[in-house]
């Protein structure tokens, strides 16, 4: 959503609304509105058992799932913010996709600033190579040092 909140459906009612990610920073919707960037993606490890969320306010969570809900008190992990450098909240890099390994809470996110990181205990720029925001990330789940991604570019 775009104030950064999880919605939990029960067929297709929204039962119960989950903080997650702040908003964000504005930014222009192709029918020319202003919005807030929000939860950009959610990602569900291979196990079932983790759900990773990020967003737009350069934060990834990882969220316990085993349960089959999603509660504020289900983060794990804590909160991973992707930073190069002395940053302010308004050029955080926001995150628009992400893929994790397998089995792992190890993951590859791609960013507005068109790099792809990859976050473990120590987060790193794996790639700067596109020419406009990365708007998807599909991991090979063999082979980990091969991805696919997509952005606005072609």
């Amino acid at each position: 959503m775009p104030e950064g909140q999880l919605c939990i459906w029960k067929g297709n009612k929204c039962v119960r609304v989950v903080r997650a990610h702040g908003k964000g920073h504005q930014t222009m919707r192709p029918d020319g509105f202003l919005t807030y960037g929000g939860v950009c993606s959610l990602c569900l490890r291979d196990d079932g058992k983790v759900m990773f969320s990020a967003g737009a306010d350069g934060n990834v969570i990882a969220w316990d799932v085993s349960g089959g809900d999603i509660t504020d008190a289900k983060q794990i992990l804590g909160t991973v913010l992707l930073k190069a450098g002395p940053e302010t909240p308004a050029s955080l890099p926001q995150i628009r996709t992400l893929d994790c390994y397998k089995d792992s809470n190890t993951f590859i996110a791609g960013t507005n600033r068109c790099d792809m990181w990859e976050v473990d205990e120590t987060p790193e720029v794996l790639i700067y190579g596109h020419a406009a925001d990365v708007k998807g990330l599909a991991m090979n789940p063999q082979t980990h040092t091969i991805f696919a991604t997509a952005c606005d570019s072609g």
